[in-house]
Parts: structure tokens; sequence; C-alpha cells
């Protein structure tokens, strides 16, 4: 089973988001640890702060042993996935 957020960190001021997404990303890992081989987990991202998104992105992954960012299909924000500015995260 896959661990996985809904919604939330998207429309998040500055260090709210990123404050949100290592306290989601902190609290799937730790369940993930608990239960070994039973759950995977996707990471949130402060996608309002590509640059703090990039590294929490590899803090989840190479840290926490997350899979990968759960990405939406738009942002709370209502910037689009293909905004310059996300480039860096999907680098």
């Amino acid at each position: 089973q896959v661990l996985s957020w809904s919604g939330g960190g998207e429309g998040l001021v500055s260090q709210e988001g990123i404050t949100k997404a290592r306290k989601h990303n902190d609290k799937f890992a730790e369940i993930i640890r608990e239960y070994p081989g039973r759950f995977a987990g996707y990471c949130m991202l402060p996608w309002q702060e590509p640059d703090a998104a990039v590294i929490e992105l590899e803090r989840a992954v190479k840290e926490l042993g997350l899979q990968g960012p759960k990405v939406s299909t738009f942002l709370e924000n209502g910037d689009r996935l293909d905004n310059k500015k996300y480039r860096p995260i999907f680098k």
C-alpha cells in the first residue's frame, strides 16, 4: 500500500508549507519503518518554494526512503505544473 497526502501543502505560504511537508514526510517514514514491507510512501513537497521543494524531495527519498513525490494535477495557487519555476523539481 502506498501512503500519500490528500491536498494541503501547495497553497501554503513559504515557511508554513515547508514545515508541513517535512512533518508529513517524517510521519510517513515513521509509519513505514514501523510496518516494514507493508507500506511505501509518496512525499509532500512545498511547491510554492521550488528550491525548498528540491531539498525536501532529496531528503524524503535519500534519507527517509520515500518513493518520490505525489504530483497533483493542479496547484492550489492556480499555477500550472508546466510553469518554468517548477523545472528544478522535475529535474
